[in-house]
């Protein structure tokens, strides 16, 4: 019981003693003290950091609500404009679009023609160096002039249809003097003749055909 009174008595003292030296001298505190001074004069700090960037903010959006209500006019005017100003750049787009495939058309029907072309000086040449057509001939041209239905006029047809025409009889002409060795001699003669017309007869469809294809294969600059 004695050392317990002693011990109450010792540790009421060093309270005491602890609060009396703070009272004469509040700067010799305990660190947890000081600390926890240290923080709220940080956070006062901190608060008033605090307010001075709240005010920056509010005057910050005060002048961007100025300048907007300043541009609002132009800003209301470019809105306005913007629909047509886009509607006028896809119609341009669409315009440039289809002058593209336009040419690109015209392009690939010039190139379709220009074979039908080549394709008709070929055959036209055939009866100037060999006198005669042969079957294959005949196949190959309808073969390679098949589309020119489709990509001119009656015109340019109605020259193949023919030069056709009198290839078959160029060649059928010219069975018939190989093949019938007994032809009379008056009607051989008939058939010579005849071969020889036709003969001269493609030997003028160069130019001619020429001035046929040359309407629908003339660039112009």
């Amino acid at each position: 019981m004695l050392a317990a009174s002693l011990y109450k008595a010792s540790l009421l003292f060093y309270i005491v003693c602890f609060v009396l030296n703070w009272q004469v001298n509040p700067k010799n505190t305990s660190p947890l003290f000081r600390d926890s001074v240290r923080i709220e004069s940080f956070d006062s700090v901190s608060v008033s950091k605090n307010v001075k960037t709240d005010s920056l903010q509010s005057e910050f959006s005060k002048a961007n609500q100025q300048a907007f209500s300043n541009y609002k006019p132009y800003i209301d005017l470019f809105s306005a404009l913007l629909t047509p100003l886009i509607a006028i750049i896809a119609t341009y787009i669409a315009f440039q679009q289809w002058q593209t495939n336009r040419l690109k058309l015209r392009h690939d029907r010039y190139e379709r023609r220009l074979v039908i072309f080549k394709a008709t000086m070929k055959f036209i040449a055939i009866p100037v160096q060999t006198a005669t057509f042969q079957q294959e001939d005949l196949y190959e041209f309808q073969r390679e002039t098949s589309e020119s239905y489709f990509l001119f006029n009656d015109d340019v047809r109605e020259f193949i249809d023919e030069l056709y025409s009198n290839a078959v009889d160029l060649h059928r002409i010219n069975l018939s003097l190989h093949r019938n060795s007994n032809l009379a001699e008056e009607e051989r003669k008939q058939i010579v003749i005849q071969n020889g017309e036709l003969l001269k007869w493609f030997g003028r469809q160069f130019e001619i055909s020429r001035k046929v294809f040359g309407k629908y294969l003339r660039i112009l600059e």
